[in-house]
Formats: C-alpha cells, structure tokens, sequence
C-alpha cells in the first residue's frame, strides 16, 4: 500500500483494498515513479507487473505490463524490481 505522511496524517494514494494480486491490490512493490500528471506507476514483484495509479484514483490500477504469471513470455515479465 502506498501512503503519503503529512503533519500526523497519512493518506492513501494507492492500494486501498491490502495485499493481494487483484488490480485494487498490491503486492511485493518495489519501484516507483510519478509522471508530470502525478499519475503513479509500481513494479510489484510478487504480482509480476507494472501497474499505473490515476493521479486521484487509490481503489483500483491500470495494468501497463505483465500480470500474466511471472515468465518471459511477451505478455509476462519476471519479478520486475524497478520502474525508472
């Protein structure tokens, strides 16, 4: 789960819904990166995928690669570690 921390307050901006592999969960994340709409990108390990956070928008991801198993099939990727 992603938070951010602000004067004793922690707010989520993603995974709302725990751990777990469904796309309003995470799992084994690892790498991060914010683009310039401040949408959320996280290569998660164990879940073997880079999902993508709507700036605003913590109950569910975008897959953007992966998310079929861990492989090296062209729709698969392996423990993906992190995002740049």
């Amino acid at each position: 789960m992603g938070g951010r921390w602000s004067g004793g307050t922690v707010t989520i901006v993603a995974g709302a819904h725990g751990n777990g592999a469904a796309l309003t969960q995470m799992s084994g994340s690892y790498g991060l990166f914010v683009d310039s709409a401040f949408n959320i990108y996280i290569s998660e390990y164990t879940n073997c995928r880079v999902t993508r956070w709507a700036n605003g928008n913590t109950t569910a991801g975008g897959l953007v690669a992966g998310g079929n198993g861990c492989g090296s099939a062209l729709n698969q990727l392996y423990n993906p570690w992190g995002i740049y």
